[in-house]
């Protein structure tokens, strides 16, 4: 996964600005105070500006290397259910490494799936178009690894108390604003996370057959 876990990274980058530009402040400072009585005063400006780019580039850098390799399903569910463009979703998909299934699709239904050695590294992303519309109606992840559920809380999305509010036809739910995600297990014991919008009307039928 390239592109996806861009955007799990730029959840997090707040933080990791402040760290990197604490230690390329310090970097930075060592050579100032070394070399500032022999630079004249553009030269230092020149120094504050190198600072800045630094300190963007070692953020960057180091989301990259936290997020790269791992799958997040809430960031797949969330940024299919944001675009919320039937025909952009699956462009992002595909160009995030996910094989669309061209026999399992038609023209209001999309099926991916990530190729994966074992059983429990697999991962298949179903997308649904509104009806009479552009738009997505919802986006299903089946996987089995839990671990790919791990970082809701940083996508946004919190747990619903069933005592509040009724959350059928899911098991659980997570809200995030305008978006939410149910989640169930089906069957064969794999978990199914449905992500949609509150802004919109869904239908949710076909999860209480698998």
């Amino acid at each position: 996964m390239r592109g996806l876990p861009i955007r799990a990274c730029i959840q997090v980058f707040g933080d990791t600005y402040k760290d990197a530009r604490m230690a390329v402040h310090f970097l930075l400072l060592i050579n100032i105070v070394k070399f500032s009585n022999r630079l004249p005063t553009e030269n230092l400006v020149k120094f504050a500006i190198m600072k800045k780019v630094l300190v963007t580039f070692m953020a960057v850098f180091i989301c990259s290397l936290s997020t790269l390799g791992q799958t997040s399903v809430a960031t797949i569910g969330r940024a299919v259910t944001q675009c919320n463009d039937f025909a952009f979703a699956k462009n992002l998909l595909t160009g995030d490494g996910l094989i669309y299934d061209e026999a399992k699709s038609n023209k209001s239904f999309a099926r991916f799936y990530k190729p994966a050695q074992y059983a429990d590294k697999a991962l298949f992303v179903e997308v649904y178009k509104s009806k009479g519309g552009s738009k997505i109606e919802k986006c299903v992840v089946t996987f089995y690894n839990v671990n790919y559920l791990s970082d809701l809380s940083k996508v946004g999305y919190k747990y619903c108390n069933p005592e509040d509010l009724s959350i059928e036809p899911f098991q659980m739910l997570y809200e995030s604003d305008k978006y939410a995600m149910g989640l169930n297990r089906n069957k064969k014991g794999w978990l199914v996370a449905t992500f949609f919008r509150y802004d919109q009307e869904v239908e949710f039928e076909h999860l209480l057959e698998k």
